[in-house]
């Protein structure tokens, strides 16, 4: 089987694609630091804003360098609003303390992917299901795959 020849993209492209990216991550960099440190959750501004500029920093390079895509990696807004609004400001846990916890769901979620848990999570998940989630299950990509690939 031959692939597909993939045209390199012209550099207006490329520049726009860097434009785009850059001023996305402007604005994370600034209203992730800003949620998070809401009157109340005992977070200083000047240290949200350092750690989310070295997790995209480490995150982006990380996603080029291994995983070899052209990727730029930042926090969730939605799961930061949630964290700050929900968990410290309405339920009152100390933010060292859900800090703690993101981590520790951050280590378990690793352990599920390393391991066969994963695959098996994944296969009972019952057919009927699969269409109400939000990724298309694995059969519709190699349905839909080049040169007759399956996933």
């Amino acid at each position: 089987m031959s692939s597909p020849e993939i045209s390199k993209p012209s550099l207006r492209t490329e520049a726009i694609a860097g434009i785009t990216t850059f001023f996305t991550m402007s604005y994370i960099v600034v209203v992730n630091p800003s949620i998070l440190s809401t009157e109340g959750t005992g977070m200083a501004f000047s240290g949200v804003l350092t750690a989310t500029v070295l997790l995209c920093f480490a995150m982006t390079l990380l996603m080029g360098l291994y995983a070899k895509l052209p990727f730029a990696v930042a926090p969730g807004m939605g799961l930061n609003a949630f964290f700050t609004f929900t968990i410290i400001l309405t339920q009152k846990v100390w933010w060292q303390v859900a800090l703690g916890i993101v981590f520790w769901a951050g280590v378990l979620f690793l352990l599920i992917s390393i391991t066969p848990i994963r695959e098996t999570i994944a296969n009972a998940i019952q057919r009927q299901i699969d269409p109400l989630s939000a990724a298309p299950p694995p059969r519709a990509f190699a349905a839909s795959a080049p040169n007759g690939c399956r996933a």
